[in-house]
C-alpha cells in the first residue's frame, strides 16, 4: 500500500487505496500536505467509532487553502447506518466532530509538533449562522499562521460569543 507522501503523485482515481482507516472518497485531489494526511490517517485510526472520509483535497486554483495544499474536508460516517454526520453548521454533531478534531490536534502534537500554530479546524471558524466557512465541522487546514480560529481555540472549546450563535453545540475544550 503507497503511504500519503507517495499518494500525492498517484492519478486520483488511484488515492482511494491509499491509507488505512481512513478512506479517500469522491472527488478528493492529491496535492495536500503529506503531514496533514498522515495526521488524519492516525486520528482515523484512533476513532473506531466512525468510519472517517477525506473527500475534499487540493483544489486547483482555489484561492483560499486548499489551492495551496493546506487542506482537507472530511466527514464521519456511522458504521451502523452508513449516514454522514452533518459536517456544516449543524450543532447536532458538532461534538463528535470536535472530539475527531482533538484527536486530529494530539496526534499533530505528537508527530509534528512544529505544527502547532498553523492547525486550524474548521468548527472553532467564527460567524453567524449562513456565513461561509463558520462552523465548519469538516475542515482541517494548516493556514494557522496567517489567520486563527476566532469562534474557539483548542484549550477551551467555542467562545462565549459563538456558544451564544449556536447555543445547542456542546463543546468542551482540550484542557477541561
Amino acid at each position: 500500500m503507497a503511504s500519503h507522501a507517495q499518494a500525492q503523485d498517484l492519478p486520483a482515481k488511484e488515492v482511494a487505496a491509499v491509507g488505512g482507516s481512513l478512506h479517500v472518497v469522491g472527488n478528493f485531489r492529491p496535492g495536500v500536505d503529506p503531514r496533514l494526511m498522515h495526521i488524519l490517517e492516525v486520528a482515523a485510526e484512533q476513532t473506531p467509532e466512525y468510519r472517517v472520509e477525506a473527500f475534499s483535497g487540493y483544489r486547483a486554483g482555489d484561492k483560499r487553502f486548499h489551492g495551496k495544499g493546506m487542506a482537507a474536508d472530511f466527514r464521519l460516517v456511522n458504521p451502523a447506518t452508513g449516514k454522514d454526520l452533518p459536517n456544516y453548521q449543524d450543532a447536532s454533531s458538532f461534538r463528535a466532530y470536535e472530539k475527531f478534531a482533538q484527536t486530529v490536534r494530539r496526534v499533530q502534537m505528537e508527530l509534528y509538533p512544529e505544527l502547532a500554530k498553523q492547525l486550524r479546524w474548521g468548527g472553532y471558524f467564527s460567524g453567524k449562522l449562513g456565513k461561509y466557512g463558520a462552523m465548519d465541522l469538516m475542515h482541517v487546514d494548516l493556514g494557522g499562521a496567517k489567520v486563527g480560529m476566532g469562534g474557539g481555540s483548542w484549550e477551551n472549546g467555542l467562545t462565549k460569543s459563538q456558544r451564544g450563535i449556536f447555543p445547542s453545540a456542546v463543546s468542551v475544550g482540550m484542557v477541561q
